[in-house]
């Protein structure tokens, strides 16, 4: 096998413009043809996250560099004319391939006198040299008759030749002149800038566990969360991650940073009963500007400065993540009014509502001013449910600061809250009709997506019906399937920097020893209805035990449901008796080769049986 290099460079410039495209086309696409947002209710209102300022912006540049890279190959590759040369003797000499032998001799001789070293002037002595060369193999080819029928049949003097086999590289690239620069660009690449990648990622990688935290920051929170943790602690904790410590030109002592945190006091101290401490004891500078950006991302502490809030949205959309891990944390060790109150901090980053303010400010165009009226007596107005429920004059005129517009926007964003209803709930054991000690209990429960308007709270949970359960594996199969497997849609959330799409945490605890009985559920395709079974060990003695079941929202505040379960545990006594087993082989018909058998080796022991006697007897006597 033999290999040619390509010596126009055509080859070799397909080569580059196939990686170019397959780089370009996507990061293209992705950088200019970026998704619509899917919120039909609000846009971000003005507080999405901006893109920092910058008088380069290097993505643009090269994707520029790199469509005018595929331009001029293109240009290139139209424009190189390919030359296949093939080697023929009688275009050499000038001949037609029907040229009798005598006709061949006389050109060679004319041409050889013509081309000849010795004949021609001293600055023409190389070309001649090459071209006698050529006109001396073409004669032998053409006067020889074997070589001549090679030629004609093979198309090669030597008869039939080696495949050959092009590589898509340019012959100066393989040149033994270039080879120094060659190998250096290789060694570069693979020997010092690869390992350096590699190396680089993977010792980042070291550093975060498999939900892409931090393992300091985990640590932390072992270290840190109680099962007694305030709101207030628990703020400061998140606040702390090592995740929150990037680089930064804007200090904890920012004159920038010094004039929210001044703007966020006041607002503290009009809303909450508590004051805002923005250096507790041992914080990091850095932690300490993330604790002041939460809390002014909870109370909307307007940031004019683009570089301050780019920061913020960074610390909301990054804490939205940390959430997981402080409750894989309290998860572990069972806590469950911790967890929920962290599943409560999720809510509050994606609302901006702090947790002792009014949950209307979840709806556009209610401010602080307007919620407050509402709170106050006799109204005490501070759920989106009780918006609803209201009169509708009251309503108008505590809403008096709203144009009408506004108002009917507000209603309507109260209308579509998604909510979540507890259709069917029951609990029971598969293939007994009564739950005995330390039997596996199915607790099979059926949620239904529904709006604000369509929620039913005087609603009870049903007994399950409509749903399979296989005997063997105790799996679910809900009758009623699913249309649809799409995503769920994003929430309305003006002050999320990310499209939020909602989820949902399927909780079985007691709240006297706040511990839960498995660990929480995670729905995060609710979409129409969704059936769950949830299975757990009965208690291993008979009595009534209690426990509750919440479902509580990761988005959205005032919309967390609680529903107390009783699980009756009767004694062993009620269940039916088992039948007995009948372990009895009936006799085989007389007929029966089975029959025949048995018979055979009856009479078989019978015969050692006598023989055995008769030896018996003969010994005695």
């Amino acid at each position: 096998m033999k290999y040619t290099y390509d010596e126009s460079g055509v080859t070799f410039y397909y080569f580059l413009l196939s990686v170019l495209s397959i780089i370009l086309i996507p990061w293209t696409i992705l950088i200019f043809f970026k998704p619509k947002n899917e919120n039909k209710f609000l846009t971000k209102k003005k507080y999405v996250r901006k893109e920092k300022k910058s008088p380069i912006n290097w993505k643009l540049i090269l994707i520029s560099l790199g469509w005018i890279s595929v331009a001029m190959l293109s240009y290139k590759v139209i424009n190189t004319k390919i030359e296949m040369k093939t080697w023929d003797p009688y275009e050499i000499l000038g001949l037609d391939p029907e040229t009798p032998v005598d006709q061949v001799k006389k050109t060679y001789k004319k041409l050889s006198l013509k081309w000849h070293p010795d004949k021609v002037a001293e600055d023409e002595k190389e070309a001649a040299e090459k071209q006698f060369v050529e006109i001396t193999k073409a004669y032998k080819v053409l006067t020889d008759e074997e070589a001549r029928l090679n030629f004609e049949q093979y198309g090669h003097p030597d008869g039939q030749q080696g495949m050959t086999m092009g590589v898509a590289l340019p012959a100066w690239l393989v040149e033994a002149h270039n080879s120094f620069w060659v190998l250096s660009v290789y060694g570069l690449l693979f020997g010092i800038m690869l390992p350096l990648y590699v190396g680089k990622w993977w010792y980042k990688s070291l550093q975060y566990t498999k939900d892409q935290i931090l393992h300091s920051t985990m640590a932390h929170y072992f270290k840190d969360l109680k099962e007694n943790t305030s709101m207030y602690n628990l703020i400061e904790i998140l606040a702390a991650s090592d995740e929150f410590r990037f680089e930064s030109t804007i200090s904890s002592k920012d004159s920038r940073l010094q004039k929210v945190t001044s703007e966020l006091k006041s607002v503290m101290d009009k809303v909450t009963f508590e004051k805002f401490q923005s250096t507790p004891k041992n914080f990091h500078p850095m932690s300490q500007k993330s604790l002041t950006l939460l809390y002014a991302h909870f109370f909307r502490v307007e940031i004019s400065d683009a570089e301050l809030l780019e920061e913020q949205q960074k610390i909301v959309e990054k804490s939205l993540h940390l959430v997981n891990g402080m409750l894989q944390i309290t998860f572990s060790q069972g806590w469950l009014s911790l967890s929920m109150t962290i599943m409560h901090l999720s809510q509050m980053l994606v609302q901006a509502v702090f947790y002792q303010q009014s949950g209307l400010l979840q709806l556009p165009y209610i401010d602080q001013s307007t919620a407050e009226k509402f709170s106050l007596k006799p109204f005490n107005v501070r759920s989106i449910r009780q918006f609803l429920k209201m009169d509708e004059s009251q309503r108008n005129d505590l809403a008096s600061s709203l144009s009408p517009h506004e108002l009917n926007q507000a209603i309507a964003t109260a209308k579509n809250n998604p909510r979540v209803q507890i259709k069917k709930a029951h609990l029971r054991v598969i293939g007994d009709e009564h739950i005995t000690p330390s039997s596996i209990i199915s607790f099979i429960v059926t949620l239904k997506k529904v709006t604000e308007a369509e929620f039913d709270p005087d609603s009870k949970p049903e007994a399950s019906e409509d749903v399979e359960i296989d005997e063997q594996t105790g799996d679910v199969t809900p009758k009623k399937k699913r249309k649809s497997e799409e995503r769920p849609a994003p929430i309305t959330a003006p002050y999320c920097p990310i499209d939020k799409r909602p989820y949902f945490w399927v909780i079985l605890g007691e709240s006297k020893s706040n511990r839960f009985m498995l660990p929480p559920i995670k729905v995060a395709d609710l979409i129409d209805e969704r059936t769950l079974t949830i299975q757990f060990q009965a208690p291993p003695n008979p009595g009534t035990y209690s426990f509750s079941m919440w479902v509580v929202s990761d988005s959205i505040i005032g919309i967390d449901q609680s529903r107390d379960v009783k699980m009756v545990i009767s004694s062993p006594s009620v269940l039916p008796e088992e039948p007995e087993i009948d372990d009895d082989i009936s006799e085989p018909e007389d007929n029966s080769l089975s029959a025949q058998l048995a018979q055979a080796q009856s009479t078989t022991s019978q015969g050692k049986k006598v023989l055995a006697d008769h030896e018996s007897s003969d010994e005695e006597e």
